[in-house]
């Protein structure tokens, strides 16, 4: 599916070199395994990044729109941290602690970004959960082919119009509904999700608590309707009983709501997050719910 372009903020992670390869070519650079293996992923991945900068309006999967947000958010983040960002991601090709840590800290964005990309599917389709999994395939292409959607070219739709002459009859009328009137789930905050799910490693990395992600969503959105939370627990709630999403910090005890909400209250990183867009793809089901 088509998918919108993140946002990012001066400056870019692309040092084109003679090469004409965002970086070195891994295969010429005698290094430690873990190093070559965070030299090649982002390598392939800002090639990813880039194609997303230059076309950004043509369709991506979301396993390659997580990526190109992965370069993003931890190069703004390496940006945030270290002045010398630059000078540190040069020196990770040949320092394992670091390559290691950086190569473990892209696939968490990358992690996130895909969390979104599943629960966003089963809200769309959430015939995805049946327990016949003939139906929950059948569904799904159904949806990919309605007139919503249109993803013509997505794999899954192909493989069952090969295969769909030995199809239950069952399984076919699922499609034939599903390409007719997709029926997605109820989702009362689609932009206030997406934005979370998203933040989410910098949460973790931060070590905040709840009240640390409410007092930074109060900042983000500035209206009631995408700002539905009036306290920190109630965010709590939200977070662990809606979306999954645990804070590391267990030793804060219960969110407080008391106190100000002023720049200096905000939780470490704050201000990446901030950059965060929430926004849904292009061709979402639920695009006009966040507008």
């Amino acid at each position: 599916m088509k998918r919108t372009k993140p946002q990012i903020v001066p400056g870019s992670l692309i040092q084109t070199h003679q090469s004409g390869s965002p970086f070195p070519p891994a295969d010429r650079v005698e290094i430690p395994e873990i190093c070559s293996k965070w030299l090649t992923t982002l390598n392939n991945w800002a090639k990813i990044y880039q194609e997303f900068e230059a076309e950004p309006l043509q369709r991506f999967r979301p396993e390659n729109e997580s990526r190109s947000f992965a370069v993003s958010c931890f190069k703004n983040e390496l940006a945030l941290l270290r002045p010398d960002w630059e000078a540190r991601i040069a020196a990770s090709f040949e320092d394992p602690k670091l390559a290691r840590t950086y190569y473990v800290r892209i696939h968490e964005w990358a992690a996130a970004r895909l969390r979104f990309y599943i629960y966003l599917s089963l809200k769309e389709c959430p015939a995805q959960k049946f327990e016949n999994k003939e139906i929950a395939s059948a569904s799904f292409a159904g949806l990919l082919l309605s007139e919503r959607v249109r993803d013509s070219d997505n794999i899954l739709l192909k493989t069952f119009l090969r295969e769909s002459k030995n199809c239950s009859p069952k399984a076919y009328q699922a499609f034939v509904r599903w390409a007719e009137k997709p029926r997605p789930a109820g989702w009362k905050y689609p932009l206030l999700d997406a934005w979370l799910m998203s933040i989410w490693p910098i949460v973790q990395c931060g070590n905040w608590n709840y009240r640390g992600v409410w007092l930074v969503a109060n900042r983000k959105f500035d209206s009631p309707e995408l700002r539905p939370f009036e306290t920190a627990d109630r965010m709590s709630t939200h977070c662990k009983s809606v979306l999954g999403l645990r804070v590391r910090n267990t030793k804060a005890g219960r969110p407080r709501d008391e106190g100000n909400k002023d720049e200096a209250s905000l939780p470490f990183m704050a201000e990446l997050a901030l950059q965060i867009p929430a926004e849904l793809p292009d061709d979402s089901l639920f695009r006009e719910m966040g507008k």
